[in-house]
């Protein structure tokens, strides 16, 4: 399995999907509250219908992380940039996965707005249109070789590639109150938010990829995100109708995970329903059936102080005691639990 190091940075969450490392920024709006703990959907600095703001670099005393070790982290997630913009796995490493890619650009959106900029501008001009599939708006995984990218012509999971892209535009925008980027590439970011919908079954769940219709918890936890932080976007700079459908489209997800992926008898879910209709929880197994649960409050679908996420917590805990210490049966660090 491929693997992207671990930025340590207060903003940074680390987890693992489908086998690998991810990084992920901590903001989410909860399902019907406010935003919280994440910043609001108003760019820092800016009041309603500025179109540019100056970000706001986050403090390491907010965020508890001494200042050196802040800026040397975020010199190593700089290194995985390439001058186009694409963001590899590693310093060193010779793919680039935009999944993890844009999970590491939420960060740089908050460290340094370029940066992320560069990557958003790079993701949407390689775009497929379509891809293999017949699928448009999907990127594909790329390899490196002598600072060249060379398509794979496939990727892990058509869903949330396309619906962490549209949160890392919604961090973008939040931190710059950049509108005019938003405006000027609009169409293009509305095609990565149609490979959601296109991948969207009549149980409401997503499926990950075309021709493989797993729909997987922790992807429907960040679809349910995607396209709520699109459509805030889209109601921000004056488009209420199209943000409606992309709402809509989110509670029919959130409709899907407690039709279907809930189960009463246990009180929990599970993290995937196979194209045969099978679900697969796994008693006892950190990932994914342990830390896919968690997803539900970290993406936002329950807000901490509910009774649903107390409950998911309390099993938790009370299921893999020790692990804040590292005593679980997995390698990664799971910063994002």
């Amino acid at each position: 399995m491929l693997l992207v190091l671990s930025v340590l940075l207060a903003s940074c969450l680390v987890g693992r999907k489908h086998g690998a490392t991810r990084v992920l920024p901590l903001t989410y709006v909860s399902r019907g509250t406010e935003r919280a703990p994440g910043p609001a959907l108003t760019p820092r600095g800016t009041s309603q219908g500025t179109s540019q703001a100056t970000p706001l670099a986050p403090s390491a005393e907010t965020y508890l992380i001494d200042e050196k070790l802040l800026r040397e982290e975020a010199d190593w997630l700089r290194s995985c940039q390439l001058p186009g913009g694409a963001i590899k796995q590693t310093p060193s490493g010779d793919r680039v996965i935009p999944y993890f890619a844009n999970l590491a650009a939420r960060t740089m959106a908050m460290i340094e707005p370029q940066w992320a900029k560069d990557y958003m501008n790079w993701y949407l001009e390689h775009l497929n249109r379509p891809d293999r599939w017949g699928l448009i708006g999907t990127i594909y995984d790329y390899g490196v070789r002598d600072g060249v990218l060379i398509p794979t012509g496939d990727y892990d999971s058509a869903d949330s590639y396309a619906s962490t892209f549209l949160s890392l535009v919604a961090d973008y925008y939040r931190e710059t109150g950049d509108t005019d980027f938003i405006l000027a590439n609009k169409d293009s970011i509305d095609l990565v938010a149609s490979v959601v919908l296109a991948l969207q079954e009549q149980d409401g769940l997503v499926a990950a990829k075309p021709r493989y219709r797993t729909k997987y918890l922790m992807d429907n936890s960040e679809n349910y995100r995607g396209l709520l932080d699109w459509a805030d976007t889209l109601a921000h700079i004056g488009f209420p109708g199209e943000a409606e459908t992309y709402r809509e489209a989110a509670e029919r997800i959130y409709a899907g995970i407690q039709n279907v992926l809930f189960d009463a008898e246990t009180g929990r879910y599970a993290w995937s329903l196979s194209w045969l209709g099978k679900r697969y929880p796994r008693e006892g197994r950190w990932y994914p059936d342990g830390v896919s649960q968690v997803t539900l409050i970290s993406c936002g679908l329950f807000s901490p102080e509910s009774s649903e996420a107390k409950a998911i917590w309390e099993w938790f805990n009370s299921r893999f005691p020790g692990w804040e210490e590292g005593r679980k049966k997995d390698v990664f660090p799971w910063g994002e639990v």
